[in-house]
């Protein structure tokens, strides 16, 4: 399974719940995921926000996606 994969099946799960948009943390590899799925799908992410790895959570050192981290 590659990330484009997990990126899939998580706005199939948004779909599933009805939801029009998520918000979404990830950590490490988990802000990949976040940042591919911001990418694909930009309209669907309310806002999201991840963390490299342990060193940056820290660091107080993070990543934003979405339109609030646009304020």
């Amino acid at each position: 399974m590659d990330t484009a994969s997990v990126v899939r099946d998580m706005d199939a799960i948004r779909s599933g719940l009805g939801e029009q948009r998520i918000s979404y943390y990830g950590v490490s590899y988990g802000t990949l995921i976040g940042q591919q799925y911001a990418e694909l799908y930009p309209s669907r992410i309310r806002r999201g926000f991840g963390r490299p790895d342990r060193g940056a959570v820290r660091a107080g050192a993070g990543i934003a996606w979405g339109p609030a981290s646009q304020r």
